[in-house]
């Protein structure tokens, strides 16, 4: 997989990090990969071209997927994640619908730390056990 990356951000790739790969035809998978080559000649669009190698067992993907990379900068595990899809902001400030034992909502302000794009590391405001609602 090639991937373009901003002339901004190539100075933080380096070969062998880690990619987490998302395919639209199979959504709730993440796939992963690693830096291979990363082309330090800018293309036509100012960017930099990243080879991505992916893992080997994942034989689903095919040529002509659509599919996009994230490449890890910073790893913190044990973390608590929400999608961000559930965050939104007030003044300034993030919050979640919560849902309650008794079926009610109720709106918890949260505080959040490093994100992928796809999900934020939650700091505070809600834990492991709570109910977070999506509105769509």
């Amino acid at each position: 997989m090639i991937i373009p990356v901003d002339a901004f951000d190539i100075s933080g790739v380096e070969l062998g990090q880690k990619v987490k790969i998302f395919v639209e035809a199979f959504a709730e998978k993440e796939f992963t990969g690693y830096v291979s080559q990363r082309l330090l000649v800018a293309n036509d669009n100012g960017e930099f071209e990243v080879v991505i190698t992916i893992d080997p067992t994942d034989t689903m993907i095919l040529p002509g997927m659509k599919a996009y990379a994230t490449i890890v900068v910073k790893d913190k595990p044990d973390i608590l994640t929400l999608s961000n899809k559930a965050i939104f902001m007030e003044d300034g400030k993030q919050y979640v619908n919560l849902k309650s034992d008794d079926g009610t909502f109720t709106k918890g302000e949260i505080k959040t730390g490093f994100s992928d794009g796809r999900l934020s590391e939650i700091l505070s405001g809600i834990s492991e056990n709570d109910v977070v609602v999506v509105e769509e």
